[in-house]
């Protein structure tokens, strides 16, 4: 079923979009990923 109305989507955008999505999620900070990090006790 597709919708004609809707144009596919090239591959220089989609390269594009992906590639900013995987940059933008690589400049995240660690604590809003994961939760704050705690250094393991030296003992």
């Amino acid at each position: 079923m597709k919708n004609k109305s809707s144009q596919p989507i090239n591959r220089r955008k989609f390269i594009g979009g992906v590639t900013s999505a995987a940059f933008a999620f690589t400049i995240v900070p660690r604590h809003v990923l994961g939760g704050a990090f705690i250094a393991p006790a030296i003992n």
